[in-house]
């Protein structure tokens, strides 16, 4: 991303310097919108995503046709059904029935020619086994196909499976810390007004370790703001010694903005200690 010129006077975010701590490519977008609010954006992915291509996978994608539905909670987890798929060159553009927790997840799929059903005013994975047991009441012992990665919360399976369906969980892909040079961290933390965006607590977690001694002490003090995009990575802030400057109403990219955005112009209005 380019240095920011002048211009950016009057825009909610001219002055702050916006760290994203997600993988790429789903930073990429988020950079840019942060970049039209007139911060400066700075992708730091402190977490890599890897396909496995373990024979469970192989496995499940190759007997995609035995499930009743194939459930995603993830963009990571549809890419991950792609590359599996392309390396078994398995035809995707049959059935059986395609559930995203969120639209971006449903996105992921349209490169693999695939339309995925979402619910609205879904966003976590309790509330999309909720909507999942009431879509199904009336199709009892339905057999779900999970693809997931080895982090993921045992909710969605452990709903589903109380509610009589079976659920074959796959993890199909891997989230592993990513080490960044120090360099980068001192420089991406040089700005007396900088904001951090951090999307799971796996990131929270990578990102003390390797730089808690730069956030930890400085929260608020050094003026950095850490936004958490749901009640659980806040929680592993707290875990952490990590102040949260705001939680997202909605677990996404627009309600992190929308947080952010909150923040930046409150601290700007002296409200936020």
């Amino acid at each position: 991303m380019r240095e920011r010129s002048a211009n950016t006077q009057g825009l909610p975010l001219a002055g702050w310097r916006v760290v994203i701590t997600r993988p790429a490519p789903d930073a990429d977008a988020l950079a840019h919108k942060i970049y039209l609010l007139g911060g400066q954006p700075q992708v730091m992915p402190v977490l890599e995503i890897s396909t496995l291509h373990s024979e469970s996978a192989k496995a499940a994608v190759t007997h995609l046709g035995e499930f009743d539905a194939v459930l995603l909670t993830s963009a990571n987890a549809a890419r991950a059904l792609g590359e599996v798929a392309e390396s078994l060159k398995v035809d995707l553009s049959s059935p059986p029935r395609w559930l995203a927790i969120a639209e971006k997840t449903a996105g992921a799929l349209a490169p693999l020619g695939l339309t995925a059903q979402t619910f609205a005013g879904v966003g976590t994975g309790r509330e999309f086994a909720e909507a999942l047991v009431g879509e199904f009441q009336e199709y009892p012992h339905s057999r779900f196909l999970l693809l997931r990665g080895q982090l993921a919360r045992p909710e969605l399976a452990n709903a589903l499976r109380g509610a009589g369906h079976e659920v074959v969980d796959c993890v199909c892909y891997e989230t592993r810390e990513r080490k960044l040079p120090r360099a980068e961290w001192e420089g991406a933390l040089s700005s007396p007004r900088t904001a951090i965006l951090l999307f799971s607590p796996s990131a929270v977690h990578s990102l003390v370790n390797q730089a808690g001694e730069m956030v930890l002490p400085g929260v608020g003090e050094r003026g950095f703001l850490a936004i958490a995009v749901g009640a659980t990575t806040a929680a592993a802030c707290t875990t952490e010694g990590l102040a949260v400057a705001a939680v997202a109403e909605r677990p996404n990219e627009n309600g992190m903005i929308d947080a952010l955005v909150a923040c930046c112009r409150h601290r700007q209005s002296g409200t936020i200690e």
